[in-house]
């Protein structure tokens, strides 16, 4: 009688186990389909914006996202917005103007290191030296 039900116990564990293990597989799957959709805006939107917006607003919308962005969200992606944005204006006295504004929402970036990244980001993206931008 204890064994039967002892094996009873088991095989409810195992079935536990199997919908835990379906549900995890649900999740990445979903968590993947999602980043494969972020990703692919974050190729399209610098392209979007420069096709609706003047250069400060572009500035504006571009920089302060990426300084929003916690960490816990996708800095990268916005990286590669502001790197693309940053190429397709290239770097001109008034996109230089922007960043040189926002340096001090840069400096204040917490914990330390995502504002060292950060204004690394930046400033490579700024760059005119090719070998920065490979």
């Amino acid at each position: 009688m204890i064994e039967r039900e002892r094996e009873r116990e088991r095989e409810r564990e195992r079935e536990r186990e199997s919908e835990r293990e379906s549900e995890r597989a649900r999740v990445r799957g979903t968590h993947s389909l999602v980043m494969y959709h972020t990703q692919a805006v974050a190729k399209v939107v610098p392209q979007i914006l420069q096709d609706f917006f003047t250069v400060d607003q572009i500035m504006s919308l571009v920089l302060g996202e990426f300084v929003r962005t916690p960490l816990s969200g996708r800095p990268e992606l916005m990286a590669h917005v502001l790197f693309k944005v940053l190429r397709q204006l290239t770097v001109t006295s008034e996109v230089a103007k922007w960043i040189i504004m926002c340096l001090n929402n840069f400096l204040q970036m917490i914990p330390f290191r995502y504002c060292v990244w950060s204004l690394t980001c930046l400033f490579i993206a700024a760059s005119s030296n090719g070998v920065l931008q490979v």
